[in-house]
Protein backbone atom coordinates (compact mmCIF):
# COMPACT_ATOMS: atom_id res chain seq x y z
CA UNK A 1 0.00 0.00 0.00
CA UNK A 2 1.29 3.25 -1.09
CA UNK A 3 1.35 6.81 1.23
CA UNK A 4 0.82 9.98 -0.10
CA UNK A 5 2.54 13.09 1.60
CA UNK A 6 1.12 16.11 0.10
CA UNK A 7 2.49 19.30 1.74
CA UNK A 8 3.35 22.89 1.21
CA UNK A 9 5.72 25.50 2.21
CA UNK A 10 2.80 27.77 2.63
CA UNK A 11 1.31 25.88 5.08
CA UNK A 12 3.83 26.79 7.59
CA UNK A 13 1.81 30.12 7.37
CA UNK A 14 -1.08 28.65 8.99
CA UNK A 15 -0.96 29.65 12.95
CA UNK A 16 -3.61 27.80 14.78
CA UNK A 17 -2.72 29.66 17.86
CA UNK A 18 0.00 29.03 21.09
CA UNK A 19 -2.53 26.43 22.64
CA UNK A 20 -3.01 24.52 19.27
CA UNK A 21 -1.31 21.26 18.77
CA UNK A 22 -0.73 22.44 15.10
CA UNK A 23 2.08 24.13 14.72
CA UNK A 24 4.92 24.48 11.52
CA UNK A 25 7.23 22.24 13.29
CA UNK A 26 4.62 19.64 12.92
CA UNK A 27 4.74 20.10 9.51
CA UNK A 28 9.04 19.17 9.31
CA UNK A 29 8.67 16.50 11.94
CA UNK A 30 6.33 14.39 9.78
CA UNK A 31 8.17 13.85 6.45
CA UNK A 32 10.92 13.33 8.64
CA UNK A 33 9.34 10.92 10.72
CA UNK A 34 8.44 9.06 7.86
CA UNK A 35 11.78 8.79 5.97
CA UNK A 36 12.59 7.43 9.19
CA UNK A 37 10.19 4.63 8.91
CA UNK A 38 12.38 3.72 5.19
CA UNK A 39 9.05 2.68 3.27
CA UNK A 40 11.00 3.12 0.15
CA UNK A 41 8.67 3.61 -2.68
CA UNK A 42 5.72 3.10 -0.69
CA UNK A 43 5.98 6.70 0.65
CA UNK A 44 5.08 9.59 -2.28
CA UNK A 45 6.03 13.31 -1.41
CA UNK A 46 4.16 15.81 -3.30
CA UNK A 47 3.43 19.61 -3.38
CA UNK A 48 0.27 20.68 -2.79
CA UNK A 49 -2.36 21.78 -5.11
CA UNK A 50 -5.15 24.47 -5.03
CA UNK A 51 -8.53 23.02 -5.63
CA UNK A 52 -10.17 23.32 -8.47
CA UNK A 53 -12.62 26.32 -8.95
CA UNK A 54 -15.75 25.12 -7.31
CA UNK A 55 -14.39 21.79 -5.66
CA UNK A 56 -14.79 23.06 -2.20
CA UNK A 57 -18.16 24.81 -2.74
CA UNK A 58 -20.78 23.12 -0.48
CA UNK A 59 -18.93 20.76 1.81
CA UNK A 60 -19.11 22.59 4.95
CA UNK A 61 -22.13 24.86 5.31
CA UNK A 62 -22.85 24.90 8.87
CA UNK A 63 -23.63 28.14 10.74
CA UNK A 64 -21.20 27.96 13.47
CA UNK A 65 -19.22 25.13 15.02
CA UNK A 66 -20.44 22.01 15.96
CA UNK A 67 -20.37 21.89 19.86
CA UNK A 68 -18.50 18.07 19.36
CA UNK A 69 -15.98 17.74 17.06
CA UNK A 70 -17.83 14.84 14.86
CA UNK A 71 -17.07 11.50 14.60
CA UNK A 72 -13.13 11.87 13.83
CA UNK A 73 -12.97 14.22 16.93
CA UNK A 74 -14.83 11.80 18.86
CA UNK A 75 -12.22 9.18 18.49
CA UNK A 76 -9.91 11.49 19.99
CA UNK A 77 -11.44 12.45 22.85
CA UNK A 78 -12.74 8.60 23.54
CA UNK A 79 -9.12 7.91 23.12
CA UNK A 80 -8.74 10.76 25.55
CA UNK A 81 -10.47 9.40 28.26
CA UNK A 82 -9.42 5.79 28.29
CA UNK A 83 -5.88 7.20 28.67
CA UNK A 84 -6.83 9.70 31.48
CA UNK A 85 -8.58 6.23 33.04
CA UNK A 86 -5.59 4.17 32.69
Amino acid sequence: MRLLLETHPAFADHDAGPDHPERPERLDAVPEGVERLDLGDDVVFCAARPPAVGALVGLDRRPEPPTSGGPAMDGVEAAAELRSSS
